[in-house]
């Protein structure tokens, strides 16, 4: 079996201080490869990459003496068939057959031998994609003469009750598919924006396990810089092996790479080759019942403050967020949205709790950001989305489950809570915060940053430098939202500046 990748560099727009267009990603990702990175993905997901990126970046790596399909590896995502099209997704799988074909002269090995399939919510969507990536292979053994044995698929699993379920549609896959091995891609992301942060840490938890259950099944771990999005740091990266103890590969973000820096990203990655190989997951059928339990009472916490939010002016903000690569369009013709949270499908017991989370579904007028600007933009204004319904859900865990649970939760479902809320902690400003949202939220969010400090012992320490930028910007987002028309330029560009300030502050944009 061929090796299995450590560090997986991505084209994330989640860095404050980096904007890469998609002339760049090839010389990017040479140099994510000199950084210690050994697989790069190229991003067809939602993104306006062109199609003969995935050749680019081979012919650019090869070309600087390093062996693509030995030591490194390229890795597409491709569109899914259902969330955008068929045709996008076709696209994407011709780009595998002109990179095989361009680099023949090169050398003999492989140099693309899987892509990911995003957005995973059965097994029938990998066997459908399965068909047609077997359909390319054969198109490019008749016209290319190429020698494509099998290209896998990387399942890429990103929503809560999706990410519980991952053992049943891993084993329907690997029963209709057979695979020597496979990479499961983990997103840690997506469901925090649906879920919240509790809900994110623990489905993804539970995923690693179910992954680790398989025989040749690698759990990759896709996590960004901040908390909310994963807390992949050079400070943190310790935590993270531990929490997410069996994962194979981990993602190397924008954010990490631009924002800490090459010298931070390099002690990272040396640190992840020596270390990631820990013993894998484990929960028991009571633990993860429990578990589950867990998340269905942190999320109706989340839910029922984050459709007020979905509805505020923070929306706005989150537009306002530079676009840091070379993305699709939320709407429009060819527009690309996220998902809506799917509360009543969390297999939770308790009957009157299930009842609360199935009305908490609501699909209707919500237009969800990406998670990247959605938090963004409430660490502009002061909110970092990590204490959302995160202190109601401590508290109501105790009451509603007792206080051995409370504690199995802080000392092993979840250990490394506490270093998530001390790093959020140091970006919380109420006071600008409640000139974005409504009083209900403030009001709810104030309970959760109460009973969190209080139940997990956090004294609050605050960055004064992003709190005085912070309190500078405030009225001119104000002020932009009430009346964009008639903002001048050098208004728009001082709240653009501070923005991004701001990012570079916390080392990440979202």
């Amino acid at each position: 079996m061929r090796k299995i990748p450590v560090a997986m560099a991505t084209q994330h727009p989640d860095s404050a201080s980096k904007y890469v267009p998609v002339q760049e990603e090839p010389y990017e990702a040479v140099e994510n490869f000199k950084l210690g990175c050994d697989e790069q993905m190229v991003d067809y997901e939602g993104k306006l990459t062109p199609y003969h990126q995935t050749s680019q970046i081979v012919l650019e790596a090869l070309s600087n003496g390093i062996k693509v399909g030995e030591d490194v590896f390229v890795t597409p995502r491709v569109p899914s068939a259902s969330k955008e099209n068929v045709f996008r997704q076709l696209m994407a799988l011709l780009s595998v057959l002109e990179a095989q074909f361009m680099a023949k002269e090169h050398t003999s090995e492989l140099v693309v031998c899987e892509i990911i399939h995003p957005m995973v919510e059965s097994a029938e969507e990998l066997i459908n994609a399965k068909k047609r990536v077997d359909e390319i292979i054969r198109l490019g053994k008749r016209e290319l003469g190429l020698n494509i044995k099998e290209l896998n698929i990387i399942p890429l699993v990103e929503e809560v009750p999706e990410l519980i379920k991952i053992g049943s549609i891993i084993s329907k896959y690997i029963d209709a598919a057979k695979p020597e091995y496979l990479r499961v891609l983990i997103g840690r992301s997506d469901p925090a924006l649906c879920y919240g942060l509790v809900p994110a840490v623990l489905s993804c938890k539970l995923a690693v396990a179910e992954c680790c259950k398989f025989e040749n099944v690698f759990p990759i771990l896709g996590a960004g810089s901040l908390p909310f999005r994963g807390h992949v740091t050079p400070y943190n990266i310790k935590n993270i092996l531990e929490e997410f103890s069996g994962i194979r590969t981990l993602t190397i973000q924008s954010a990490l790479r631009y924002d800490y820096g090459k010298n931070e990203t390099k002690k990272l990655i040396k640190i992840l080759k020596k270390e990631i190989k820990r013993k894998p997951l484990n929960f028991s059928d009571e633990e993860r019942e429990e578990i589950i339990e867990i998340i269905g009472i942190f999320t109706r916490e989340y839910l029922i403050s984050f459709y007020q939010i979905a509805h505020s002016k923070v929306m706005e903000i989150a537009d306002l967020l530079p676009n840091q690569r070379d993305r699709l369009a939320t709407k429009g013709a060819l527009g690309y949205a996220r998902a809506y949270a799917m509360p009543s499908k969390i297999p939770v017991k308790d009957k009157e709790l299930l009842k609360e989370l199935s009305r908490l579904e609501i699909r209707s007028d919500i237009k969800l950001p990406r998670a990247i600007k959605f938090t963004g933009a409430l660490y502009t204004i002061g909110l970092p989305p990590e204490f959302i319904g995160t202190g109601r859900g401590l508290k109501k865990l105790e009451n509603k489950l007792g206080e051995e649970a409370l504690d199995r939760f802080l000392t092993y479902y979840y250990k490394t809570i506490i270093d998530d809320i001390k790093f959020a902690c140091r970006y919380l400003n109420l006071k600008v915060a409640k000139s974005f949202l409504p009083n209900f939220v403030i009001n709810q969010v104030r309970r959760d940053v109460e009973y969190v400090c209080d139940m997990l012992g956090i004294e609050p320490e605050e960055d004064e430098e992003y709190m005085e930028i912070m309190e500078r910007l405030e009225p001119y987002l104000k002020y932009m939202i009430r009346d964009k028309e008639k903002l001048l330029d050098i208004e728009r560009e001082v709240a653009r500046v501070m923005t991004i300030k701001l990012g570079i502050l916390r080392k990440s944009l979202g």
